[in-house]
């Protein structure tokens, strides 16, 4: 078990190198001791003083916040241009809730530091709106698709990958062009593949991907020659298409994820070396997503989608703002309050027909009964048939959702409300209590 001592802010390398309460990071298994004990000496580090090349390489600090960490890496960019985000989760193996640490440092400094780790579970942060590499996390459970050679499925992807490219940008790429870091066991392919474009053009953001990674997925389930399923037996491809939201974090080459032993490694049936043997610098530079000098590269013709979030206020509706609404992200605060940010679809009257709210850090799935690991969950309300359900962007879950739950009579009327200002109704009042007071049995139903 950690100590339950909260993590210090702008913290050195020393201290990260040398707190029992992050020892995870790096696999430092310290035995359990009494107050009278002292670790053996074999498991403790010497102290470790930054030398003058170690700062001239750029800052160590560590973060609990990701507001915290990508303001300490503005800083750092007036002076270093290869600065920063890497991340890890903050727990153990047993006792892990998705929260994370975040690491501000330079590509320089944080290399060697980074490969003297015999084990270690990090990830590098994609930050919004910075062009990157094209990349993909592949995956498929071997106990479902018992039959899938993982190479007949990779080739089919690959050449899926150099249609969509060449229909939307006349850019043509082959297998060479893919840099794969496998992590598979005996149960589950697992792949990443980082695309190094012709002439290194990158996509202006990861979210600007996302109308590619549509067409793909749309591509690579016409005929491809293995069908891919989930436990559910319902057809997936190979790509897991929720992987391209702003600030993304993304697990690094010689990294396995908490509570596991296999890590990212160069696999291989990759072809992107030839016969080359690279150094594990050479694979991590180029396994990275965001690469060094990322502002020296071309980008790709693509529309960056806006960073400010599309809201009701901001659409054609045109709502008279109460004070009791000023908190609202859209019209409707009662809605919000039960779902919660963003509003999604308008027909031609201007009128909602559904809303979608993808919640923060919501990953419980009513379809599997527990929460998923790392993908998230999003609801959508149907103001047509006054009802809600949840979906989830996990491959294996595809095509389904939860039951449908019918809206409760205090937000049912909100497509009635007029412009004028409305006294409160003591009756929706006890309606909201009334349905928040059987949420739990209504849940079971």
């Amino acid at each position: 078990m950690l100590s339950p001592r909260v993590l210090k802010r702008n913290r050195s390398l020393e201290d990260v190198e040398n707190d029992p309460d992050i020892s995870w990071v790096v696999d430092k298994k310290l035995k359990a001791t009494s107050p009278a004990e002292k670790p053996s000496k074999e498991l403790t580090s010497p102290i470790h003083r930054e030398t003058l090349v170690e700062k001239s390489l750029g800052a160590f600090n560590t973060f609990p916040r990701q507001k915290e960490a990508l303001e300490a890496l503005q800083i750092s960019r007036r002076v270093f241009n290869d600065g920063r985000i890497f991340s890890y989760e903050v727990g153990d193996e047993e006792n892990h809730t998705g929260a994370r640490n975040y690491v501000v440092t330079t590509l320089c400094r944080f290399w060697p530091y980074y490969s003297e780790r015999e084990e270690a579970h990090m990830y590098e942060l994609i930050l919004e709106n910075t062009p990157c590499r094209l990349y993909f996390d592949l995956e498929y459970s071997k106990e479902t698709n018992p039959d899938a050679d993982h190479l007949v499925v990779l080739n089919h992807f690959f050449g899926c990958v150099d249609t969509i490219l060449d229909d939307m940008f006349l850019i043509n790429v082959s297998k060479k062009n893919f840099l794969l870091l496998d992590s598979s066991n005996d149960r589950k392919f697992s792949c990443h593949a980082i695309c190094h474009l012709p002439e290194n053009l990158l996509f202006p953001s990861n979210t600007s991907m996302r109308p590619f990674i549509k067409s793909l997925s749309e591509e690579l389930l016409k005929e491809p020659p293995i069908r891919l399923m989930n436990k559910d037996t319902k057809e997936i491809t190979v790509m897991d298409s929720a992987v391209y939201s702003k600030n993304r974090n993304f697990r690094l080459f010689l990294s396995s994820k908490l509570g596991k032993t296999r890590a990212l490694v160069l696999a291989d049936y990759c072809t992107f070396y030839g016969i080359k043997k690279p150094t594990k610098r050479e694979i991590f530079y180029d396994s990275l997503c965001v690469p060094d000098d990322f502002d020296r590269f071309k980008l790709l013709p693509v529309e960056v989608p806006s960073s400010e979030p599309l809201t009701a206020t901001s659409s054609s509706l045109k709502f008279k703002e109460k004070e009791e609404f000023s908190n609202g992200s859209s019209p409707y605060p009662d809605l919000d309050d039960f779902m919660l940010e963003f509003w999604k679809l308008l027909e031609e009257n201007g009128k909602p027909k559904s809303i979608i709210y993808y919640p923060a850090n919501c990953r419980y799935c009513f379809n599997i009964r527990r929460e998923h690991k790392s993908n998230g969950t999003y609801w959508t309300v149907d103001f047509e048939k006054r009802e809600f359900y949840q979906k989830c962007f996990d491959p294996e879950c595809r095509g389904t959702s939860s039951n449908h739950f019918p809206l409760p009579k205090f937000v049912t009327s909100i497509d009635k409300r007029e412009e004028e200002e409305e006294e409160e109704d003591p009756e929706k009042a006890l309606d909201k209590i009334r349905f928040f007071n059987d949420w739990d049995s209504l849940f079971e139903q």
